[in-house]
Formats: C-alpha cells, structure tokens, sequence
C-alpha cells in the first residue's frame, strides 16, 4: 500500500477521488478534505432505488469507521443509528459514470475502486464493473464483512466473479 500510495501522490493532478460516505462526522478526517468529490450517502443492493434508512454505529460510537447499513453486523447498538440515503449501486455507479464523463471526458479514464462498504462490497463491485466495464479492473479495500454479513456462499461468488472478470485485487 506505501509503493501504491507514493505513486498516487505523484500522479494527483490525473487523478479524481470520489468518496463515498454516509457518516457526515468522518468528513474533517485528511482522506475526505482531499477527496475532489464526496457523496453523502450509503450503497445498497444492486438494483436498488434511491429510499432513507438507518446507518447503525458500532459499539454506539459515531466516528466510527465501521457503521453500517445491516443490522445483523457484529457489535452494533440498534438503538443507535442515523437516517441517512441510501443508493443502489448501480444507480450510483450509472450516476457517476455520467457525470465522470462529462468532467473527463466519454470512456477518458480508468476507474479504481477502494472499497469497505461494511457488508455492500460485492454489489459495489459487481454494479461497477457492470457500468464502467473495462474502464475498471483494480479492487482495493477489504471484502471481509461479505463473508461475514452474506455467508461464505455469497463471499465464494465474489471471488469467482473476479476471477472470472480478470479484476485485480489488492487487500
């Protein structure tokens, strides 16, 4: 990760960071002042509309870098959550790449995701790749809590479809 973000420290001036956050608390945080774009909101299922819901803070710490719209991961307090947007992902993905193309220009770009959504890593995946197609093929991040909050079955998916799609992944 040093060598990766040497390099993307060198190359800022070709690079947008576009953030993804539902905790507004996170944002006087280094990562998100220097984000060009950050969106306010939490991604959901694949196909799903734009709708409010909860955002559930673990062990009811707000600044906590683990909050997450599934009530079933470990530690959180359901008595403590925020209403916040969520997002289908690929609605989102569509969203930006929209956008993205207007700002860069049409297909102009390659698309690197760093992703720890608390449990929507294979739905952010899967919608990203469909949207952007070869535009994206690195993964960051950790894919931990698909396993942990969807089941081996869903995180042994995952990993089959990055096979499969020749996606590069870098814990």
């Amino acid at each position: 990760i040093i060598k990766y973000t040497k390099l993307i420290r060198r190359q800022k001036k070709n690079i947008t960071t576009v953030l993804v956050e539902p905790n507004t608390r996170l944002y006087s945080d280094e990562a998100y002042r220097s984000a060009d774009k950050i969106f306010c909101l939490a991604l959901g299922d694949m196909d799903d509309d734009i709708y409010f819901s909860n955002l559930f803070f673990p062990n009811s710490d707000k600044v906590s870098q683990g909050a997450s719209i599934f009530n079933t991961k470990k530690d959180i307090d359901l008595n403590e959550s925020d209403n916040v947007v969520i997002c289908g992902c690929v609605t989102f993905a569509e969203m930006l790449k929209e956008s993205l193309d207007k700002s860069l220009g049409k297909n102009s770009y390659e698309v690197v995701l760093r992703i720890n959504c608390e449990g929507s890593e294979d739905t952010g995946i899967y919608a990203f790749h469909k949207v952007f197609k070869n535009q994206f093929n690195v993964i960051f991040g950790s894919l931990k809590d698909v396993g942990e909050l969807k089941g081996s079955s869903e995180m042994e998916a995952l990993w089959a479809y990055i096979k499969k799609n020749d996606l590069k992944f870098v814990p």
